[in-house]
């Protein structure tokens, strides 16, 4: 286990998986001159532990590591509640692989080799936007407003919940809710949607929308195989009514 600390209990936390020491200690290097408290775990079992430990601000992994792969580091990470802004900087360019990852919590995607520049930008992006999304996660209208048949949306829980009964969403659940909330009533793109819940291209070829779909129908909808709150508009997208 390595260890790369800062002196500023202010600082932002940085958690690196990475079993590429030469390369993460070079991370850790410049986080730290960025700002960041950084620490380096080697294997995504101590990183899952470390996490739990103390919840980091922002988690840079790599797919490829001697244990758990990082695709199910990620959801075990978020599973754990443990997941907070997340980036994988990889050597693999497979479409699939940016895919899982994105599914899995990711924030961000870099492929290696990368200049340091660009990497630190892009942390300090996800940081920001992760930031920005705890701050506005609560307008009045839906932290208030009792939507989908008396369902509410709990932000800081970050679930639904009726009768005082929580529903916990996943990440990405939660995110897709909130934009078709935010646009409630009319028709929402599937690319409006995987730029603003995943922020792939708008010619991006996926069904992750769809599945998220699926998945939120089943947990809110009172009969899933007809959704009456989640609807589908033919060659169009989803509008939700509420």
């Amino acid at each position: 286990m390595l260890h790369v600390l800062a002196a500023l209990p202010a600082m932002l936390h940085a958690l690196i998986v990475d079993s590429d020491t030469p390369h993460a200690l070079l991370l850790a290097h410049h986080l730290e001159r960025a700002g960041y408290r950084a620490r380096v775990e080697p294997a995504g079992e101590a990183a899952l532990a470390a996490a739990c430990e103390r919840r980091p601000d922002v988690v840079v992994t790599e797919l490829a590591l001697p244990d758990l792969d990082g695709v199910t580091l990620l959801h075990l990470l978020r599973d754990a509640r443990a997941l907070p802004a997340a980036l994988v900087v990889s050597r693999s360019d497979a479409l699939d692989d940016k895919l899982a990852a994105f599914d899995a919590g990711a924030d961000d995607y870099v492929v290696k080799p990368c200049a340091w520049a660009e990497l630190l930008a892009r942390v300090g992006a996800v940081v920001r936007r992760r930031d920005g999304m705890r701050a506005d996660a609560a307008p009045a209208d839906l932290a208030a407003s009792p939507m989908l048949g008396g369902w509410t949306v709990d932000p800081d829980a970050r679930c639904a919940r009726r009768h005082g009964m929580a529903v916990p969403l996943r990440p990405k659940e939660f995110a897709l809710l909130q934009t078709l909330w935010e646009r409630r009533g009319r028709v929402v793109t599937r690319a409006e949607l995987l730029s603003a819940v995943w922020g792939y291209a708008p010619d991006t070829t996926t069904r992750t929308v769809d599945s998220h779909i699926f998945a939120l129908r089943r947990k809110l909808e009172p009969v899933p195989e007809r959704p009456r709150y989640i609807v589908t508009v033919s060659r169009a997208g989803y509008r939700l009514v509420a």
